[in-house]
């Protein structure tokens, strides 16, 4: 009964020095300055499926996105400097320090766009939007 009242008596006075310490301790905020930018875009993927009615394309599954990657290059480097997932909906986003950038794609299969290899230049604390058509070559 004593060692009990005493663990007890010790864990109070540990949880009133805590808060003790949250409240009349003064913090500092550490703020992180931005410094990247953000690329971000849409990837079209058609056609579908043959003999395509313009007005009512087939729907794009989510594994058409999957299978495809969108690379980034430093300007002038070969190198990847990063690989970005396009999601099921088509869309990307990726932060990047600011620099000079060669955004190309990882094809499936035929697939070719007119969109990339793009140069794109990052900015700190900025949005670039770079949309992407893919023309998967069925016909």
């Amino acid at each position: 009964m004593k060692k009990s009242f005493l663990m007890i008596s010790l864990a109070i006075s540990v949880i009133l020095w805590l808060a003790f310490i949250m409240v009349f301790v003064p913090t500092q905020r550490i703020t992180q300055p931005i410094n990247e930018g953000i690329l971000e875009g849409k990837v079209n993927i058609g056609p579908i499926c043959p003999v395509e009615n313009p007005d009512v394309p087939c729907p794009v599954p989510p594994e058409a996105y999957a299978a495809r990657m969108i690379y980034v290059y430093k300007k002038g480097q070969s190198t990847v400097y990063g690989q970005v997932s396009i999601k099921s909906d088509g869309t990307y986003q990726t932060a990047l320090p600011p620099g000079e950038y060669t955004v190309d794609l990882k094809p499936n299969g035929i697939d070719s766009s007119a969109e990339v290899p793009a140069e794109v230049v990052i900015k700190e604390g900025e949005i670039t939007t770079l949309d992407i058509n893919i023309d998967t070559g069925i016909r």
